[in-house]
């Protein structure tokens, strides 16, 4: 019995972490290479219209960042943004899991 409800909870463990993962890379605008182009990817698939974040920043389709104070700037290959207009390496992504992956 202890060992069918310690499966139980295995299975629904495994199962919100997944959730977890999938939902961190949802909602972000990723730029990258394609055939020697820039495009921005959002769940997958490339962007082919300009996307208006919530904080008014607008992402163009080849990666120009307008913000809502008139800037302008560019995302690099491997740079994602989120919908507050915050912009992340995806580098750096990996480097903060691995320090919270490595034994103390």
């Amino acid at each position: 019995m202890k060992t069918i409800a310690i499966l139980i909870a295995t299975i629904f463990s495994i199962q919100i972490i997944a959730e977890n993962n999938s939902s961190r890379n949802q909602n972000k605008y990723c730029c990258e290479m394609k055939n020697g182009r820039t495009v921005v990817m959002h769940e997958g698939k490339e962007i082919t219209t300009n996307q208006t974040l919530t904080d008014g920043t607008i992402v163009k389709t080849d990666g120009i960042i307008l913000k809502k104070d008139g800037s302008r700037t560019m995302l690099k290959e491997g740079e994602c943004m989120d919908l507050d207009g915050k912009v992340k390496s995806k580098k750096t992504k990996k480097k903060e899991k691995a320090k919270m992956e490595s034994p103390r």
